[in-house]
C-alpha cells in the first residue's frame, strides 16, 4: 500500500535470547483471563496476539499490578511473589507503555522534558535533591536517541505528532533500565518511519538484556519482530509459536481456534 517492501519496514531479526528467566507466571487469573502460563527470558521479544478483546490487555495489566490477579507462581528475576501494585512493579523493574498514549501514557499539557524524566526523578536526584543539570542531560540524550522531532524540551507534548508522542511514552522509562517492558500496541496510529524506529529500539532493548512483551494487533508486526508469540483466545493462550513456526496463517488460525492446515484449506 505504501510502495515499500516488508523488509524495508522491519529490521533484520537477530536472536538475543539468554537463558535467564526474568518473568514467569503460572495459572494467572484475572478479569477476562482464565489461567495462563507465561515465561519470558532476558533478551527476548515475546509477542502477545489474537483477536481484540481476548484477555491480552487484562493479562498485561495484571502483570503490571494495575488490576488484581491470582496465580500459582509469579516471579520477576527469580523473586517471588510478583508485584501486586504498580508502585511495586516499577520498583521491581517492570515498565508499562499503554495503548492510549493521550489518556494514559503522557501528561499532554506539560513539557517534553517533564514527561521524559517523570518516572526517574528520584533516581536522578541525590540525597532527595533534584540535579537539574543531570536531568537536562538525560532529557537531551533521550530526545537524541529516539529522534524526537517537533520541539525542544520546553515544548508541550500535545503539540507533537502522534509518532513523537509515542516515542516519549516509551523513552521516559529508559533511564530506569527496566528488566521487563510491557508494551501495549506501541505502534498503533503512528507513521511508517516511526514504526521502524520503534522496532529498532525494541531490538536494542532486548539486546541489552530486557524481556520485551509486545502486545500487538498487527500480525505482520508479531511475525517479523518477535522471537515467540502467544496467541490469546477467549481468555486463554490458544498457542505459543516459536520463531520457526511464526506465520500469518498460524497466528490467525490459532486466534480463531483452527490449526494452520485447516486455515489454508478454508
Amino acid at each position: 500500500m505504501v510502495g515499500r517492501r516488508v523488509s524495508d519496514l522491519f529490521p533484520p531479526w537477530q536472536a538475543t535470547i539468554r537463558d535467564e528467566i526474568v518473568l514467569e507466571v503460572q495459572n494467572l487469573r484475572c478479569r477476562g483471563v482464565y489461567g495462563i502460563d507465561l515465561t519470558a527470558r532476558s533478551g527476548e521479544i515475546f509477542g502477545i496476539g489474537g483477536l481484540l478483546g481476548q484477555g491480552q490487555e487484562e493479562a498485561m495489566l495484571g502483570l503490571y499490578g494495575a488490576i488484581a490477579v491470582t496465580t500459582d507462581r509469579f516471579t520477576v528475576s527469580g523473586s517471588n511473589p510478583g508485584p501486586s501494585t504498580v508502585i511495586e512493579a516499577n520498583a521491581r523493574g517492570i515498565a508499562y507503555v499503554p495503548a492510549d498514549r493521550k489518556r494514559d501514557g503522557l501528561l499532554l499539557p506539560l513539557s517534553i522534558g517533564f514527561n521524559l524524566i517523570l518516572p526517574a526523578v528520584r533516581q536522578l536526584a541525590r540525597r532527595g535533591l533534584r540535579r537539574l543539570r543531570r536531568e537536562a542531560e538525560t532529557i537531551r540524550q533521550l530526545m537524541a536517541d529516539l529522534t524526537v522531532r517537533g520541539g525542544n524540551p520546553n515544548t508541550s507534548v500535545e503539540r507533537l505528532s502522534g509518532g513523537n508522542q509515542q516515542k516519549i511514552a516509551l523513552a521516559k522509562w529508559l533511564p530506569l533500565s527496566p528488566t521487563v517492558f510491557l508494551l501495549n500496541d506501541p505502534t498503533r496510529g503512528v507513521d511508517i518511519e516511526t514504526k521502524r524506529e520503534i522496532y529498532l529500539r525494541l531490538r536494542q532493548m532486548a539486546a541489552s538484556g530486557s524481556a520485551v512483551l509486545l502486545l500487538s494487533s498487527d500480525t505482520l508486526e508479531l511475525m517479523h519482530v518477535c522471537d515467540r508469540v502467544a496467541v490469546f483466545r477467549q481468555g486463554r493462550i490458544a498457542a505459543t509459536l516459536d520463531r520457526g513456526h511464526l506465520s500469518e496463517e498460524a497466528i490467525v488460525a490459532a486466534s480463531v481456534g483452527l490449526s494452520a492446515s485447516q486455515d489454508k484449506q478454508l
